[in-house]
């Protein structure tokens, strides 16, 4: 009993807390990217003489690549592995970031952002499968019975109601 109170229930290894580490920040950044260009909107349109439509483009371009790359993100994931894709996706996302900051004009920020929206779109499902929470498992319990409840219980066409089909 005395070495059950003495054994910490979520003690960690030094080489799990620097990968836990790396999981959080890879994400912290790929998020961080949306807002910092969200701030600098108005810098950045008066440095390349951007237009309204060209100054959406450089603050959507990263979102609607992101977000139409992350199921592709997490197949990838599963199918080479999670480590492999994660330090693919932040090669990808560390050099068009690079091009993003050397970008001489509108045109090629767009572009850049866009390829930083790809790698941000491989590293996040690389990093959920790698922390536990894929859905299956011990860790994904909560994650089931907060989620499984509500959706066995309603009728089998909410989503059909939804979509207005």
């Amino acid at each position: 009993m005395d070495d059950m109170l003495r054994r910490k229930p979520f003690a960690m290894r030094a080489s799990q807390r620097l990968t836990l580490l790396t999981l959080c920040l890879a994400v912290t950044i790929a998020h961080i990217d949306t807002f910092i260009v969200n701030l600098g909107a108005r810098a950045i349109g008066n440095h390349f003489g951007a237009g309204v439509d060209e100054l959406q483009w450089i603050v959507d371009s990263y979102n609607l690549v992101y977000a139409v790359s992350l199921l592709t993100g997490g197949m990838l994931a599963d199918r080479y592995g999670r480590r492999r894709i994660l330090i693919c996706g932040a090669l990808i996302f560390t050099f068009a970031s690079l091009l993003c900051a050397a970008a001489p004009s509108a045109l090629v920020l767009i572009g850049g952002r866009a390829l930083t929206g790809a790698g941000g779109a491989l590293m996040i499902p690389a990093r959920l499968r790698s922390s536990g929470w894929s859905g299956t498992g011990r860790r994904s319990a909560p994650v089931r019975l907060v989620s499984g409840p509500p959706a066995t219980a309603s009728p089998w066409h909410w989503d059909r109601a939804l979509a207005g089909c």
